[in-house]
């Protein structure tokens, strides 16, 4: 073929055409042999085309995957809890001294890290699930304040019950869900127009431009005083080499008073 001693001929040529299947007695059409949002988390590969051909598929939970996104969740927020607790520890600065960090003492990162802690600690209800709280599922804080995730505890949970904890998680999706309170505290945290660390950004922010307008207020009036100074030390200048003269003038005709010899 590849030597010129034979060539080769398609003489028919087949339209593309879509892939068609049936899932739980419904048939479907797709454009593609990859589908994803027939059955919600579960992505279809169609190999090869078997017209009559039954398969079944069984799709099981990743109880790793699911854990790991939790493990993923105590990391995050002990990283924003760690962060917030290291402004209020004593630290030695550049000049030996020691002080709070340099967000020590400061009430709106009060407010958030109680906001963070209610998250975890308020139980949630209208979820269709027995389990009202994440230490039921093995989040619960340590006596350092930060959260520990005891995968046992909640792989045991999850497979005795999964609906149960995926309710607990999801609620409807909206209003009620540990999910959704996570995420209205976060938003409410975070807002760029009403939120606790927007409003306190625009605070700080007044205080700069007042300051920088304070600071342009008497750079003016240094400026006015520099003008001032400089003029009077010209005119002191003036004065001086005209009392120069004058005593120079003085001097000659004294000078030229004296008695000859």
């Amino acid at each position: 073929m590849l030597d010129g001693d034979q060539d080769v001929y398609f003489n028919d040529s087949r339209p593309a055409q879509n892939a068609k299947l049936k899932i739980d007695g419904f048939e479907i059409e797709v454009p593609e042999n990859k589908i994803d949002d027939v059955i919600p988390g579960v992505s279809l590969d169609l190999k090869q085309a078997a017209p009559g051909r039954e398969v079944r598929v069984f799709v099981k939970e990743n109880h790793e995957v699911i854990s790991g996104k939790i493990q993923k969740f105590v990391e995050a927020y002990n990283g924003a809890l760690g962060f917030i607790q290291t402004q209020h520890k004593i630290q030695k600065g550049s000049n030996g001294r020691s002080a709070l960090g340099p967000l020590g003492g400061e009430s709106m990162l009060r407010s958030i890290e109680n906001t963070l802690r209610r998250v975890i600690q308020t139980p949630q209800y209208g979820n269709e699930s027995p389990i009202t709280t994440v230490s039921e599922l093995g989040i619960e804080f340590t006596r350092g304040g930060t959260l520990n995730f005891n995968q046992e505890k909640f792989n045991k949970t999850l497979n005795s019950n999964p609906k149960a904890v995926a309710a607990f998680f999801r609620g409807n999706g909206f209003e009620t869900g540990f999910v959704a309170t996570v995420k209205k505290a976060i938003g409410n945290a975070t807002d760029s127009s009403f939120g606790p660390i927007s409003n306190r950004k625009k605070g700080i922010q007044q205080k700069i431009d007042r300051m920088n307008k304070e600071i342009e207020r008497k750079e003016t009036q240094l400026e006015k005083k520099d003008q001032q100074l400089r003029q009077k030390f010209a005119n002191l200048e003036s004065k001086m080499s005209q009392i120069q003269g004058q005593g120079a003038s003085v001097a000659a005709m004294v000078q030229q008073q004296k008695p000859a010899g």
